[in-house]
């Protein structure tokens, strides 16, 4: 740390800077190490930084009262100050992403420099001619070399996804020699694009298999329902078994079930029976319209109640 501190020094001279550290006793130390250079150079901050000593802080090193700020975690990225000129890297990192978020600190023009400037060329020649024009990354552990924050791919990529660039600068990579990189553009876009194309038909198809091999299971029973039949019993319909042993219903009986609304040719002989049973101990359906509509049917009734029932509510209505 005496070496990166001495080294920093040496660099960054009277320039506003901000030093990344990876602990929180490293923040600590070099914080020191600048102070004995210059007594109140420097000031440092971690996540467990009191809100109210951070703030503090940050405005003095806004306000030009301190030059650097040593930080473990904390400014890292969202933190804003244009006067910021160095970076000093002191923490490594595997994230190309953050990298690039630590580096963003320094890379924001002065107030005013680049305002009402439409054109990329026009702000690029102000930032060029201000007062802060570059920003310095010094870089002690090897960050830089991990990670390459502009190539080709970065400058031509225009609407490329990031995808598409990191394939392209790999494929760039791996073949050698000179490449075409607008060309390895349009080929990762398409070769990404195809790849996912691929997955959500390969997902369709593994959905459709598994709904193939599901097989649903179900016993059922076939019933003719009549809200108006109180005798309806589980429906059989007729079989050979009937015919040959000579079970067959006599005239009235077949009448009867006409009644019922059931086809005697289409019901089994013992379910037709049943049916039979219950038109002679349940009511009909026009008692139980009857009796409903005024107020004395019941569940349970059976036909002889129910005729009771008709013969009281004749006599009270009058009936002849």
């Amino acid at each position: 740390m005496q070496e990166v501190a001495a080294a920093s020094i040496q660099i960054i001279g009277d320039k506003r800077t901000i030093v990344f550290t990876a602990s929180v006793k490293q923040a600590e130390t070099l914080s020191n190490i600048f102070n004995r250079h210059r007594a109140g150079m420097s000031g440092w901050v971690c996540g467990k930084t009191n809100k109210e000593a951070r703030r503090t802080l940050l405005e003095e090193f806004k306000t030009g009262k301190i030059q650097v700020v040593v930080n473990c975690g904390v400014l890292t990225e969202g933190y804003d100050n244009p006067s910021v000129e160095i970076i000093v890297m002191a923490r490594p990192t595997k994230s190309r992403s953050l990298y690039s978020q630590m580096v963003g600190r320094g890379t924001r023009p002065l107030p005013g420099v680049i305002d009402g400037i439409e054109t990329a060329d026009g702000r690029k020649e102000a930032i060029r001619n201000s007062a802060k024009p570059s920003v310095l990354v010094c870089d002690f552990v090897g960050n830089s070399g991990r990670h390459k924050l502009m190539t080709s791919a970065d400058i031509l990529g225009g609407k490329s996804s990031e995808e598409a660039i990191a394939l392209a600068v790999e494929k760039a990579k791996e073949t050698g020699g000179r490449k075409q990189m607008s060309k390895l553009l349009d080929e990762a876009e398409i070769e990404i694009q195809n790849a996912r194309l691929q997955a959500a038909e390969k997902a369709r198809l593994e959905n459709e298999a598994r709904k193939a091999r599901l097989v649903a299971k179900a016993n059922y029973s076939m019933s003719k329902v009549d809200p108006f039949d109180r005798y309806q019993v589980r429906f059989q319909a007729a079989n050979d078994w009937d015919k040959q042993n000579g079970r067959s219903f006599s005239e009235k009986q077949r009448g009867i079930l006409r009644n019922c609304g059931v086809d005697p040719d289409a019901v089994s002989f013992s379910c037709g029976k049943q049916m039979i049973g219950a038109y002679f101990t349940q009511p009909t359906p026009k008692q139980i319209v009857c009796l409903s509509k005024n107020g004395r049917y019941h569940e349970g009734m059976t036909r002889e109640d129910a005729n009771k029932a008709m013969d009281t509510l004749a006599k009270e209505k009058g009936w002849s």
